[in-house]
């Protein structure tokens, strides 16, 4: 059950650091360029409070690793032509 409210309204450590990010944002925000994203209140969290970031699919491993190698035996076919 406190798992529950937790996410609905965030308490303890993360609730803490989640309300100083939501005013450091704003004012943030506030003095920014027009040219210039938007900051969100994650970007004023430590990596330890913020949300874990989604693991990569195979498909997207696969297709990363494929470009190296790629770029690699791009390389290899260079120096042996050279």
């Amino acid at each position: 059950m406190w798992f529950l409210l937790e996410q609905i309204e965030p308490f303890g450590e993360f609730g803490a650091w989640l309300r100083t990010g939501v005013l450091a944002s704003t004012i943030a925000n506030i003095f920014r360029g027009k040219d210039r994203s938007a900051f969100s209140p994650l970007d004023f969290m430590p990596e330890a409070f913020r949300p874990a970031k989604k693991p990569e699919t195979p498909k997207t491993m696969k297709e990363k690793w494929m470009a190296i190698m790629h770029a690699q035996n791009a390389i290899m076919e260079r120096s042996k032509n050279a």
